[in-house]
């Protein structure tokens, strides 16, 4: 994801940053998603999206919303090699989006150091036609972060979200993260939480997210 959101704050010097940011894909081949996926055409179209995706208004105390780093993402901007281009079209990826929440009056990357402690906040949405292809997406981030993106990590209990769920609190650079990710037909999302924010402030925002999908 070179020239990504991901790429652009691990520029900033603070660490955990790369797990915070990193959009929802690794290119990881492992398939971990659930029996209940389906070929058939997903429930969730592009225009759900808006209503669902986390806004300015849910920033955590502490922090603020990243307009600039934040928005819908295409193929491009998710992938961050061509093989994961590759899988990304063969899951049928269809967009993203991304909802960033950094330190109030933070102004991106190049605004200077932040302690390990500083509060940063993500929601990461991945729409693809299929249920299918949303299982085989998820099952490439779930391995990638217990293998690559965290230091270290233990798994926590699963939260009640979707057919297919897992989350992970560890450090990640020495900066404590937590996040929990989840499969809602053909949606994949995650919420993920470092510094001070701990796992009860990333659960209540994936409670959110997932409350707004259930309309």
């Amino acid at each position: 994801m070179d020239g990504s959101v991901g790429s652009m704050l691990r520029t900033r010097g603070t660490v955990g940053l790369s797990v915070i940011a990193s959009l929802i894909l690794a290119s990881c081949t492992v398939h971990l998603g659930s029996d209940e996926a389906s070929s058939a055409p997903g429930s969730f179209h592009r225009e759900d999206l808006d209503a669902i995706v986390l806004t300015p208004e849910d920033a955590p105390p502490g922090t603020g919303y990243a307009a600039a780093l934040s928005g819908f993402q295409d193929l491009d901007a998710f992938a961050k090699d061509a093989q994961e281009r590759s899988d990304l079209i063969d899951d049928g990826f269809v967009v993203g989006h991304v909802s960033l929440f950094g330190p109030a009056g933070w102004s991106g990357p190049g605004s200077g150091e932040l302690p390990l402690d500083a509060p940063f906040a993500q929601g990461i949405t991945g729409l693809f036609t299929t249920a299918d292809g949303a299982a085989s997406a998820y099952g490439r981030f779930g391995q990638d972060l217990r293998t690559r993106q965290f230091d270290r990590s233990e798994e926590l209990p699963p939260p009640d979200l979707g057919q297919d769920s897992f989350a992970l609190e560890g450090t990640s650079g020495g900066s404590h993260l937590v996040i929990v990710v989840w499969r809602d037909d053909n949606l994949v999302l995650a919420v993920s939480g470092s510094g001070v924010l701990d796992a009860g402030d990333v659960r209540a925002l994936a409670s959110l997210v997932r409350a707004r999908a259930d309309g």
